[in-house]
């Protein structure tokens, strides 16, 4: 059962989720779940504590599922506490005993105060605005005898149309059945056990690829407890550089996304989210890539019925080796990505796994816990490729960890070795040197000719400006379009992910870097979605490149 909807409401200025205390709840204003609550006209851009409130129908054993909240929040059902989510934009599940029939109280606290301490998933100089709210549906479900904790299904071999699947069980499980149904159709049948690992072959069925989206739906059932998956058949593999979507060679003209809007914050609404990739997709980009953080479910499943390419990866920006070091931002860090993972690992839409935008690769230090990273993602999933976007180029430390090789880069708008840092007309050499740069670092014998891709360029265009000078859209618009013209004629570069689709809410001066209007200016289109020039131009370009 969603809880989505109208809840009651407190806010209270500077307060966190420890002062909260239940007793004294004071409720007398409404908000909407899922909703940002600091981009409502009364409490815009403050930050506090604020107290949602539902009266909810349930006994018995239940399980809540919050889908993502911003930045922490505590639990409460009855005025007991059932536990924490201590991370944005991660899934988190309580599974409780609810009482006996009637109504029931369901509070969940939730405080946006930025916390700068070494284990903060979320500090302050991070480039993108920390929203506090629900962001995600909140929803609850009885519990069963028994439960299907995970269902991974993935293709093992693509002519036979062979798919592999696992699944893990909790509960009253012995002397049942599980049976695997895809697409109505009964495929096997076996004795249900708390992990299993099954086989199954498709002869037939239709592949999932760019241009032909085909979905399957795969229902797996023990007693009376059914879990139904939506899936593609599909490969992603690398070889010899190359990128290749069941085993055709393709190269990634991307873009990357915030999922956000100024008037919803991170609780985009399912219309603006299929107009954006519609969008996206029909101006010739292939895929996105979720900047910085787990992309909602409503992302994912748009993204798999239009045919659009994600790159998934958790929360984080150029987290600090003291930060990476830590075992308390270790713990969260680790419990994110798990959930990243594992929330998201059916979508044939997601290419690969990503994590640790711009950490400090280049410093030693950082390699342990990198290792350890990549290490869980795999643990998890091989079926996709693994990275992590550097901009640290030819100083990183930490780029054989990875399958595909990612750079952020920005020339002609930051200064790259060599280029004048006062340049205001646009320099095509500063981007050609900057890809040279990061093809003779990746050419390297170690690397053994993994796919490169460039994971961030671009310049920032207020809209309106048309003076061809720094901060232009026509500026923009020659940058993008040279960033285009050579990613297509290039062999060695296998994509790029131009930054970005969107204007999106930043800080005025989040790092040293001026924000004008206290956005991130990089967007093809403004926070609304209104073309700069730049839309037009890149949509021309790769038109004529097919």
């Amino acid at each position: 059962m969603k809880l989505d909807g109208i809840w009651d409401f407190y806010f209270a200025k500077g307060k966190n989720i420890n002062d909260f205390q239940i007793e004294n709840s004071a409720y007398d204003e409404f908000a909407v779940v899922p909703g940002c609550f600091d981009v409502t006209i009364k409490h815009r851009f403050q930050r506090g504590l604020a107290v949602y409130r539902r009266m909810v129908c349930a006994s018995g054993m239940q399980k809540l599922v919050i889908g993502a909240i911003g930045l922490r929040a505590r639990v409460f059902w009855d005025k007991k506490e059932l536990g924490i989510c201590p991370v944005p934009f991660c899934t988190e599940e309580f599974k409780f005993d609810a009482g006996n029939d009637g109504e029931h109280e369901l509070v969940i606290a939730i405080d946006n105060i930025i916390d700068n301490g070494v284990d903060s998933l979320w500090r302050e100089y991070y480039d993108f605005y920390a929203y506090g709210g629900i962001y995600r549906s909140v929803t609850i479900e009885e519990l069963k005898d028994v439960e299907i904790t995970f269902c991974k299904i993935t293709t093992k071999e693509l002519e036979s149309r062979t798919m592999d699947v696992a699944v893990e069980l909790e509960g009253d499980f012995a002397g049942k059945k599980i049976a695997f149904t895809v697409d109505g159709k009964t495929v096997l049948e076996a004795d249900a056990q708390k992990s299993s690992s099954v086989s199954f072959a498709l002869p037939g069925a239709a592949l999932w690829d760019t241009e032909n989206p085909n979905l399957h739906t795969l229902e797996v059932k023990v007693a009376d407890t059914v879990k139904t998956v939506s899936f593609g058949i599909r490969q992603i593999t690398c070889k010899d550089g190359k990128m290749l979507l069941n085993g055709k060679v393709f190269k990634i003209f991307g873009l990357n996304r915030h999922d956000c809007h100024p008037q919803h914050g991170y609780a985009v609404p399912e219309t603006i989210v299929l107009d954006d990739i519609q969008a996206i997709k029909a101006q010739g980009f292939n895929c996105i890539r979720g900047s910085h953080y787990p992309q909602s479910q409503i992302v994912l499943d748009i993204c798999d019925k239009v045919g659009m390419l994600v790159w998934n990866e958790s929360l984080g920006w150029q987290n600090k080796v003291e930060s990476l070091n830590s075992p308390g931002f270790q713990k969260l860090f680790l419990r994110q990505t798990d959930a990243l993972v594992k929330n998201s690992v059916n979508h044939p839409c997601i290419i690969m796994w990503g994590f640790l935008n711009e950490t400090f690769s280049d410093d030693p230090g950082a390699y342990p816990f990198m290792k350890e990273l990549a290490e869980r993602v795999r643990s998890i999933d091989t079926s996709r490729p693994l990275t992590y976007a550097s901009n640290r180029t030819v100083d990183d430390l930490c780029m054989d960890l990875t399958d595909i090789m990612s750079f952020n880069t920005y020339p002609a708008w930051y200064a790259i070795p060599g280029s004048d840092p006062n340049q205001q007309e646009f320099d095509r050499w500063a981007v050609e040197k900057s890809f040279s740069i990061i093809k003779e670092f990746a050419s390297q014998e170690c690397f053994n000719k993994r796919p490169v891709l460039i994971s961030e360029i671009g310049a920032e265009a207020l809209p309106g400006d048309h003076s061809g000078l720094r901060w232009s859209e026509d500026y923009q618009a020659d940058l993008i379009d040279c960033v285009l013209d050579l990613i297509q004629k290039d062999d060695i570069l296998q994509g790029v992910f131009l930054w970005m689709y969107c204007d999106s809410k930043t800080y005025s001066n989040p790092t040293g870097q001026v924000r004008a209007r206290g956005y991130n200016n990089k967007g093809l289109v403004d926070e609304y979605r209104r073309p700069k020039l730049s839309w037009k131009v890149a949509g021309k370009r790769l038109k004529q490149g097919k």
